[in-house]
């Protein structure tokens, strides 16, 4: 287990070294001081003035999506190619030839690069929900839970970049990663859409969807949904959940399957 943790802590000195994450990390910070602004603003709806913790919850619960969102997409630039830049440089063959095995390797790396990530999206989170405390002079119970919920996003769309990684270039690694929470965010949201008020009024009832696309939304990796069910935990109504998994659940066996994936091409993988 020592071999684990030294790859893990070496892992997380390089991430934060790569000139990347440095601009990801500014970025990152730029847009919680956008987002700052939402909250000192006046907003009128239907000719009434809406209160400021009002304005401050919804825009928290905003807030939250985004960084949440942003914290998937650095993690697959992050992930894509990390294995054969390691290679390239030498480092995976200088700690293979000091008794790591090759598992404490591919995992020291995968909760490494996982970790960091965790870290910077909680840090977001956190600053988030102190603008909210000192905004509105109050807090939104729920909401550093509901930042730990998300983490299953981040460890799945690690694992699948890097299995990715093994078999396409670096780009068509991370693109593909992209492409799969894409296609949880569309699913999702339009499966959301027909289960609303106005599709059901629209189409005169509850729209019908085909076996095959219930089926397809049903197993897809839910990370849209995960997000979508951390943030009712900061209050508000429960989403309507597609597919016979709770999302959590969902994600946390796609993150598990790919990173018993990973193990598995590591072994084979020559350095």
């Amino acid at each position: 287990m020592h071999n684990l943790f030294t790859v893990i802590r070496f892992t997380i000195s390089d991430v934060i070294r790569h000139k990347s994450f440095v601009v990801l990390l500014g970025l990152g910070v730029l847009l919680v001081l956008f987002l700052r602004g939402c909250y000192g603003g006046s907003y009128v709806v239907n000719g009434r003035a809406v209160d400021s913790v009002t304005v401050a919850w919804h825009a928290s619960r905003v807030a939250f999506h985004l960084i949440a969102t942003l914290s998937i997409l650095v993690s697959a630039l992050l992930s894509m190619g990390i294995f054969r830049r390691e290679r390239n440089e030498g480092a995976a063959t200088m700690v293979l030839s000091r008794a790591v095995g090759r598992w404490q390797l591919a995992l020291g790396t995968y909760f490494g690069l996982s970790f960091i990530m965790m870290l910077f999206m909680s840090i977001l989170h956190v600053a988030i929900f102190g603008i909210t405390f000192f905004s509105a002079g109050g807090i939104m119970p729920g909401f550093l839970t509901a930042s730990a919920v998300c983490w299953l996003n981040i460890l799945l769309i690690t694992a699948l970049v890097m299995v990715f990684s093994f078999f396409l270039p670096d780009f068509m690694a991370g693109l593909f990663g992209i492409a799969v929470a894409g296609i949880s965010f569309l699913t999702d949201s339009a499966f959301r859409i027909l289960q609303s008020d106005f599709a059901q009024q629209a189409f005169q009832g509850e729209p019908s969807i085909p076996l095959f696309w219930r089926t397809f939304i049903s197993f897809w990796p839910k990370m849209n949904a995960l997000q979508t069910y951390a943030v009712s935990l900061t209050g508000g109504n429960s989403p309507s959940l597609a597919g016979p998994l709770h999302p959590a659940v969902n994600v946390g066996l796609y993150a598990a399957a790919f990173a018993g994936l990973l193990l598995w091409r590591f072994r084979h993988q020559e350095y």
